[in-house]
């Protein structure tokens, strides 16, 4: 079908069941700050405080205090820098220091909640929440926001897996048509994208064709920057070497590239100023995206001096076929993402169990190393 005919709408019902497969999907999905907020919005209830926002809460440690009747905790900062400050949902998802477990009475004296952000000097009875950090941390325990989380993860992939699938398709679907009634895409793009991860379109498009799979083909790759692999993109490869980037949640969701060394510039172009780079590392796993951060400098040089040369082995140097349904992958990746997510920010009641033991072990070896020198049947003497 050309672009400039009509196309079939779907049949009413179909499009309800859509609608509502949708609205499911994205009620259910467990952000991790959304959840976050939830809990520390609810923990904000239950000590009688229902007006204020946790994102606009932060927890303050101090090096030094003073006392004050007027305080909540009886403490307070005046002409002070915090040490280190967090919002209350932040808080949730990375929890106290494992040394504040054992040391939870210092938290009014060297800490506190308020309403005023960091770069505030004053901190006392005029912008102190009124929580007491023993309290909230007894409250984490109980919560063990860690499991909750990675409970609902799991409850939500099992539930809406297949129809987050379908959602992808569809979004796919739309998202090419946009871009060749833009002109982003010819109409031979648009037929060899849809082609390879859906076969042959007949309009309109019905709710059994956007659920079922497709098997793909060897023109379906992975895309990745010096071996880190994106978790929700998709990349075309014509017979003749020309690319066709899929970056779903883009505004231009379809970026053609006719050369290697396009690819490569325009890979320079996303990671090159910084706005431009934070969105593009929503593609990749929150792991990867730490290490390409924490590397930025040395990997920005790398891309430039190598395209400077025509050298483009840091473009898609793994070139990995995504075997079997595009959308299926799509799903899995997205997934395994999330997870990974959860797991590097995540502080649960059992991490914090082994920071605690690690803690007590390495006081315990202070004390009998001395002893571990001269062996036991000497030692024991000692401690007799």
């Amino acid at each position: 079908m050309n672009s400039t005919e009509p196309r079939p709408l779907p049949n009413a019902a179909d499009k309800a069941t859509l609608k509502a497969i949708a609205n499911k999907v994205i009620l259910a999905c467990p952000g991790l700050q959304d959840v976050a907020h939830e809990i520390a919005s609810d923990l904000l209830k239950q000590h009688g405080i229902p007006h204020l926002d946790p994102d606009h809460i932060y927890f303050h440690r101090f090096d030094a205090a003073q006392s004050s009747t007027k305080t909540f905790t009886g403490w307070e900062h005046i002409h002070a820098k915090p040490s280190e400050s967090t919002t209350l949902t932040q808080l949730v998802i990375h929890r106290f220091r494992a040394t504040d477990q054992d040391n939870a009475d210092l938290l009014d004296l060297y800490g506190g909640f308020y309403t005023a952000g960091p770069d505030a000097t004053n901190f006392n009875e005029t912008n102190e929440v009124r929580l007491h950090g023993n309290d909230v941390l007894k409250s984490f325990w109980a919560i063990d926001f860690s499991t909750l989380y990675t409970d609902r993860l799991t409850a939500f992939w099992h539930d809406s897996g297949t129809d987050f699938r379908t959602l992808a398709k569809c979004n796919f679907l739309i998202k090419a048509v946009q871009a060749r009634d833009k002109r982003q895409l010819s109409d031979e793009d648009f037929q060899f994208v849809t082609q390879q991860v859906m076969g042959p379109i007949s309009w309109p498009v019905s709710l059994q064709y956007l659920q079922a799979e497709h098997p793909g083909t060897d023109s379906i790759r992975t895309l990745d920057v010096a071996g880190y692999v994106a978790t929700n993109a998709l990349r075309f490869v014509a017979p003749k070497g020309r690319q066709i980037v899929y970056l779903p949640g883009d505004t231009n969701a379809f970026q053609v590239l006719e050369t290697a060394t396009d690819m490569h510039y325009w890979i320079l172009q996303r990671m090159n100023r910084e706005e431009a780079r934070e969105a593009f590392m929503t593609h990749f796993s929150l792991t990867d995206r730490q290490n390409i951060t924490e590397n930025i400098t040395d990997l920005m040089n790398q891309l430039v001096s190598t395209w400077g040369k025509y050298d483009h082995h840091l473009i898609n140097q793994k070139n990995q076929l995504i075997l079997g349904d595009a959308f299926s992958w799509l799903r899995d990746s997205t997934e395994a993402a999330m997870f990974d997510e959860a797991a590097l920010s995540l502080t649960s009641n059992s991490d914090l169990r082994k920071k605690l033991w690690i803690g007590y072990l390495s006081a315990g070896m202070k004390i009998f190393s001395p002893m571990a020198v001269v062996g036991w049947p000497i030692a024991l003497p000692v401690i007799g």
